[in-house]
């Protein structure tokens, strides 16, 4: 549900190329694939219910166990919808926060 959502935020903000798109339950992010993707980025937007948590990544904080607790879901997978914008990696969904990210 939370992938349609974000779909349709993104064609209704238009002017956004989808360069590359997983379909998660397709194709499951593991753990390391996902820790990985994480630390290739400077910022990280994490969506939970209501509350979005930004978190600035540098190789020393936050640790890979912490880092897991925020974008590995209860599968032991990555949590979905996940998108890297530029530097930024937005995981769940959160209108504000592809908006940020966008900007």
């Amino acid at each position: 549900m939370s992938c349609t959502k974000t779909r349709e935020l993104l064609e209704k903000i238009g002017k956004v190329e989808i360069v590359e798109m997983v379909i998660a339950n397709k194709v499951a992010v593991d753990k390391k694939a996902a820790l990985a993707l994480v630390r290739g980025a400077k910022t990280l937007l994490v969506a939970k219910g209501k509350a979005l948590r930004e978190v600035q990544i540098t190789p020393a904080a936050p640790s890979d166990a912490e880092l897991a607790e925020l974008v590995i879901g209860p599968s032991g997978k990555l949590r979905a919808p996940t998108a890297k914008i530029g530097t930024t990696v937005v995981v769940g969904f959160s209108d504000e926060a592809y908006r940020r990210a966008l900007k």
